[in-house]
Parts: structure tokens; sequence; C-alpha cells
């Protein structure tokens, strides 16, 4: 016989924890992702302030809704305020840097993991694992040769 996890009462505190929790894992995250999971679980708990025998079912529902919603507002308002020429300046700063390819280079492209980014490189067809540095920069485009 199965058991099913049944959650009967979810209070707004409930909401709030995790609010806070999602927001404390923003401090050691990267990209803003977690602050809104934390905001939307925080408006589903400010709800229940007003709305307490809503279902638990509709909090969840709630919850999804609201976080889905902030994190493409956030992906749309990032898109149109990022500089294109942050980009270059970022990719500038990577010259003489090494990794190992991520994908391997085939006609002349390939990525290549530096930081928490993926990048598109340009050199010599290698093997994905292979060792290169950076040896220049084109706006996202990386230029390597195997080390």
């Amino acid at each position: 016989m199965e058991r099913m996890l049944v959650i009967e009462m979810v209070t707004f505190w409930h909401w709030w924890a995790l609010a806070g929790g999602l927001m404390a894992v923003e401090l050691f995250a990267r990209g803003f992702v977690f602050l809104w999971l934390g905001a939307a679980a925080a408006l589903v708990g400010l709800a229940l302030l007003g709305w307490a025998a809503m279902p638990v079912s509709l909090q969840f529902v709630l919850f999804a809704g609201l976080a889905f919603s902030s994190l493409l507002a956030w992906r749309r308002f990032r898109a149109r305020t990022t500089d294109p020429r942050e980009i270059g300046r970022q990719s500038a700063g990577l010259v003489g840097r090494r990794a190992s390819l991520l994908d391997p280079i085939r006609d002349g492209r390939g990525r290549v993991l530096l930081g928490d980014a993926s990048w598109t490189v340009a050199g010599p067809d290698l093997p994905a694992g292979a060792a290169v540095e950076v040896t220049g920069a084109d706006g996202a485009l990386l230029q390597v040769r195997p080390i």
C-alpha cells in the first residue's frame, strides 16, 4: 500500500521562512534567481494573511506563477539593460587564461568554461577536454591555442 504525503496546513510563516531561506541562498549564488523565488514565496505568505483558508494546492500554483513571471520579467529587464560593450570588456580580461574545452573545436568553433560562463571559442580543431589558452577576444568570441 502506497503512502501519499498530504500537506494539510501551510500558514503564512511557512512561506516567509521559505522566502528567507531562498534569499539567504542568493547570498552565495549568482544571477538573482533565488532572490525572485524568495520574493514569490514572500508574496504567497502575504496573500495568506488576507485569505488564511486558501487551499494548499492554490498556494503552490500561486507560488509557481509568481516565480515564473518574476524570473521572466527579470530576464527581459536584464536583457534590455545589459550593455553589449560589457561583453567585449569581459572577454578582453580573459586573455591569457587557461581552460579545458567543454565541446570540441570542429570547423574552427567550440566551447570552453571560464569562471561561471561558457564561451564560444575559435581555433584549430581539438577534442573536448583539450587544454587551451585564450590568446585574443573579439566580442563574445575568444581565440584560443592548444597548450
